[in-house]
């Protein structure tokens, strides 16, 4: 017996090598001029989430030579194999993360938590850049729109001045002389004006982002999902009394009535343990779909609700400054509509500024170090 035992634990011992790989990942964004408003505080979860990911190991996958390892060779799906022998988890309280992976040779550990951190590393920087992309192609669409406005008053006040009534007189009106409150009022409007597009360009980027990307478990996160299922162990403890009955059983054949009987009942049970097992996962699955398009709602309608409030602030500001001009012109006349056109064309060309200005900053920012660094060491163990 002790040697059958021996040979059995000789035939299924398998080695375990641990390689591990440290990242850095930084709470807040590096920055080089611009410093970014700080996120939600998930960023790290994230990211730890994407490393584990079906489109990253999938990526790792597409390498023949880490298909063929021995520890994926019987595995029904090797991305959920993968994933199983995959760790990521903080280090301590720190910003920095242990990427390790568990195999039967330490070579082939090395290579697979080197190939997952390079595959993440692409994958993580490629989506990144889609995302800024989005964004700084929304805003030069908006740049290009301010432009228009611009230009739109340059040419009305260009034409207003050609007037020669108008031509006359048009120094006639001083700077000192501009209403304060009107000049106060547009510059408030000019903020808004930024604060408002800005605000649409992160709902409509938001969007863009949220099309491309769609939940996909681990097979880790399916585990812990059924076995921490309260059904799921009831049938399991069913399960396992009746193998125990049916091994006391095995005595008096497999053609007895009894044991077939119960046979029959395991394999019944067996079946639905498998259902339950499936409905369990599902329900996991959409559980969190559910969770991150909460998430994603909820980021929506907060934007929604600043967008309505600067929406109504700027409908406020707009009638103010119109019955401002109202009784201002009966004063002044044409002249001092000269003095408002320069008033709109410089509230105008302070919008396309402020919007070039984060253009930029975005421009600049794409050279700032990656939030997300490597400690280029492997270390199997």
């Amino acid at each position: 017996m002790a040697l059958l035992a021996m040979l059995v634990v000789c035939v299924t011992f398998e080695p375990d090598y641990r390689a591990s790989l440290w990242l850095r990942i930084y709470s807040k964004a590096p920055f080089i001029a611009f410093e970014g408003k700080d996120d939600s505080g998930r960023f790290a979860e994230n990211q730890t989430q994407f490393i584990r990911s079906r489109l990253v190991l999938g990526a790792v996958l597409a390498d023949e030579q880490i298909a063929c390892l021995k520890e994926l060779e019987r595995a029904d799906d090797k991305v959920e194999e993968l994933a199983r022998r995959l760790t990521v988890s903080p280090v301590g309280r720190s910003e920095y993360f242990s990427v390790i992976y568990r195999g039967i040779e330490p070579e082939s550990a090395k290579l697979v938590v080197q190939s997952v951190v390079d595959a993440y590393m692409s994958l993580q920087n490629d989506e990144e850049s889609i995302q800024k992309r989005d964004v700084m192609d929304l805003l030069d669409g908006e740049l290009a729109f301010r432009q228009q406005k611009v230009e739109e008053f340059q040419r009305s006040l260009s034409q207003l001045l050609e007037t020669p009534s108008v031509a006359e007189n048009a120094l006639a009106v001083s700077h000192e002389e501009r209403p304060s409150m009107l000049s106060d009022l547009r510059a408030q409007m000019a903020k808004l004006d930024v604060d408002l597009a800005l605000s649409k360009i992160q709902i409509q980027a938001l969007n863009m982002s949220r099309d491309r990307h769609d939940y996909a478990p681990t097979s880790s996160e399916l585990e812990l999902s059924i076995d921490g299922s309260v059904a799921v162990q009831a049938a399991e403890s069913e399960i396992a009394e009746l193998e125990d009955r049916l091994l006391t059983l095995s005595g008096v054949g497999e053609n007895h009535p009894s044991y077939k009987r119960l046979r029959r009942e395991l394999e019944s049970k067996s079946q639905r343990l498998g259902e339950l097992q499936a409905r369990v996962a599902n329900h996991h699955v959409a559980m969190v779909r559910s969770n991150q398009e909460h998430e994603q709602a909820k980021e929506l309608a907060d934007l929604g609700s600043q967008v309505k409030i600067l929406e109504a602030t700027r409908a406020m500001i707009e009638s103010q400054i119109s019955a401002e001009t109202d009784l201002a012109k009966k004063s002044s006349g044409d002249l001092l509509h000269v003095e408002f056109l320069r008033e709109e064309l410089q509230q105008a060309t302070e919008v396309q500024n402020l919007i070039s200005q984060r253009l930029l900053a975005l421009k600049t920012e794409q050279r700032a170090p990656a939030r997300v660094q490597t400690l280029k060491t492997v270390v199997p163990t």
